[in-house]
Order: C-alpha cells, then sequence, then structure tokens
C-alpha cells in the first residue's frame, strides 16, 4: 500500500493515494487490495454487481465470493470507524482536561476564554484546530462505512436476484419462440410481492 502522508497532520497513515484515479482519499482498506478512492470504490462494486441472463451458472458459482469480499471490506472499514470515534472522545478529553488545568492567566490567550464555565469550555473544545481535524476524520469514516454498508446490501439483492432469473430462465422466459404466455405470466406473478429479506448468508 502507498501511504502519502500530509505534512502538519498527525494522521497521515490513515490518508492514501487512489490507485486509480490518483486522488487523496482516507481509510485506505486492505482487504482484497482495494486501495480506491469513494468515487472508485463504488465504480468497483457497480462493476462486480453486473449480470448477464447467458452466465447465470457463472454469477452463480462466484456470488459468495464476491459477497464474503465485500463483507470482509466493510468489517475492516467498521473497526476504522470504531477507532475514529475513539479519536474524537480522546480528543475532547484531552483538549477538556487542557482547558480545566490552565492556569486562569493563560486562559484568554491559549483558548480564547476569559472565565471558566461549562458552556464556555464546550465551545472551546469545538472550537479547537485539533477537535475539528478528528471530527473531520470520523465524519470520513462514516461515509465510507455507509458506502459499504450499501454494497453488502446490493449483494444480497443480487443472490436474490439471481434465483428470480434462474427461474426464468428454466420457464424459458428469454426463448420466445418456445415459452408460452400462460407460463410466462405465472412466472412474473409469482415474484410481484418482493419477498421477506433472506437472512444473512
Amino acid at each position: 500500500m502507498t501511504v502519502k502522508r500530509k505534512k502538519k497532520n498527525r494522521f497521515g497513515d490513515y490518508l492514501a493515494t487512489c490507485e486509480d484515479c490518483g486522488a487523496e482519499f482516507w481509510f485506505p482498506l486492505e482487504s482484497g487490495t482495494l486501495i480506491l478512492c469513494n468515487g472508485c470504490l463504488t465504480k468497483r462494486y457497480r462493476e462486480d454487481l453486473q449480470l448477464d441472463k447467458h452466465s447465470l451458472d457463472e454469477h452463480m458459482e462466484e456470488q459468495h465470493l464476491r459477497f464474503e469480499k465485500w463483507c470482509a471490506l466493510l468489517t475492516e472499514m467498521k473497526d476504522l470507524y470504531y477507532a475514529a470515534d475513539q479519536m474524537v472522545k480522546t480528543e475532547r478529553a484531552r483538549i477538556d482536561s487542557e482547558i480545566r488545568l490552565c492556569e486562569p492567566d493563560s486562559l484568554e490567550g491559549r483558548f480564547g476564554l476569559s472565565k471558566l464555565s461549562e458552556a464556555a469550555i464546550n465551545g472551546a473544545i469545538e472550537r479547537h484546530g485539533d477537535y475539528l481535524e478528528t471530527l473531520s476524520l470520523l465524519r470520513a469514516a462514516r461515509t465510507r462505512k455507509d458506502l459499504l454498508e450499501g454494497c453488502v446490501e446490493a449483494f444480497r439483492d443480487r443472490r436474490s436476484m439471481l434465483k428470480y432469473l434462474t427461474e426464468l430462465y428454466v420457464a424459458q422466459y428469454y426463448d420466445r419462440s418456445q415459452v408460452s404466455r400462460s407460463r410466462v405470466e405465472e412466472t412474473i406473478a409469482k415474484h410481484t410481492r418482493v419477498p421477506r429479506r433472506e437472512k444473512e448468508e
């Protein structure tokens, strides 16, 4: 993995360069060696979602492998998200402690406070550069986690679509010269209602 460190940033290990477009992005994922920004990651998983009605047997064989790959990426991203969340809490506690232990004569110069109160302390923390930095890191982690959660959900839907397309193929839906209208209508009617979501693989 090629990690590009950013100057004056304490979280350089979380910054990387996308191998597809060259953009800098937060939280590279090592599982499956996907060093991709959010945009390229979305493009890659949409490619994995593609279905060809003439290759259903191949899709059925590869479905569990693709699902497993994206689930692994999501699991890794959840760990990074929880780490970022902990960073925010730790940073907030550190700044809070510094303010409370600061000499009264230095409060205004260091934190812009004329006196101590809970509201003033909270306001100073939320304006502090280090706290804002960790907060932006948490937002980036949340966005990437949400993206991968949507991806995994899409692969569950892909599994269902494979099942329905296979049933249509067995019913000769795609063979217009042999299929009977009543058989097609029967197959389509069977799936007009969305079935209850199956349990996670």
